[in-house]
């Protein structure tokens, strides 16, 4: 007996499908940046300086950079770019999520859970394979920018106290291990939600066409008998006829 076939990939999002999965996606980064972005510039000013010290000033900077990005990418998506622009989304989710890590603790921030919902936005948008492109990528930036501030390659913000860059050997692991076990997690569970989606979509997709060429072989058959055939509804009004009944 012959190894059976190999499963052939889940298909791509349809465009359409696509386009309302990144207007979802860029109305998600609007509410991030309005309420973590925002709440945390609440926080971070300082009396004295205002917003003028160098977190506050990023802040400001990473959400005036989501709006513009947003609004780019909602003019975009109304001319009809679907799959470059949602890479190009992802890359700069991931870059914002870096920023805004970077100005809330580095390798001990708690908004590194965000790489989490890229990844997951990344296998609804992109698909599987494209969850796993990000969250190496998610990866790659969280580690860098951990070993960047570790090894005083990245200095703290400036205006902030530099305590909780300054991790010691087994806070700097456990942080660096518990998010890599993390966003590995997401990453399986996202990819693995993604493939049955996907899968569920082509069946479903499958199924219409089928019935719409069932629909149609039933109608041509109709109209080729030779005799009449008319249809009626309950209160006995014709509701179709074949050319024959005419």
């Amino acid at each position: 007996m012959s190894p059976p076939a190999p499963a052939a990939p889940p298909p791509a999002p349809p465009e359409e499908t696509l386009r309302r999965r990144l207007m979802g996606a860029l109305v998600l980064r609007l509410a991030v940046a309005t309420l973590l972005l925002g709440g945390t510039l609440l926080f971070a000013v300082d009396g004295s300086r205002g917003y003028s010290a160098f977190t506050p000033a990023s802040l400001i900077a990473l959400i005036t950079a989501t709006y513009a990005i947003s609004g780019l990418s909602a003019g975009l998506l109304a001319s009809g770019a679907t799959r470059g622009l949602a890479w190009a989304q992802l890359a700069f989710d991931l870059l914002l999520t870096t920023g805004l890590t970077y100005l809330s603790g580095a390798a001990g921030s708690v908004f590194t859970i965000l790489y989490g919902v890229v990844i997951l936005n990344a296998a609804f948008t992109v698909g599987p394979a494209g969850a796993r492109v990000v969250a190496v990528g998610a990866l790659g930036l969280y580690l860098g920018l951990g070993y960047a501030v570790a090894r005083g390659l990245l200095p703290p913000p400036p205006d902030q106290n530099p305590r909780p860059y300054q991790l010691e050997a087994h806070e700097l692991g456990f942080a660096l291990f518990s998010n890599v076990v993390a966003l590995l997690s997401v990453a399986g569970l996202a990819g693995g939600l993604a493939s049955r989606l996907a899968r569920t979509g082509g069946e479903l997709r499958r199924a219409e066409a089928s019935a719409s060429r069932l629909a149609r072989l039933n109608d041509d058959i109709v109209r080729s008998l030779s005799a009449g055939l008319l249809t009626l509804d309950a209160e006995g009004v014709i509701q179709t006829a074949n050319p024959a009944a005419g």
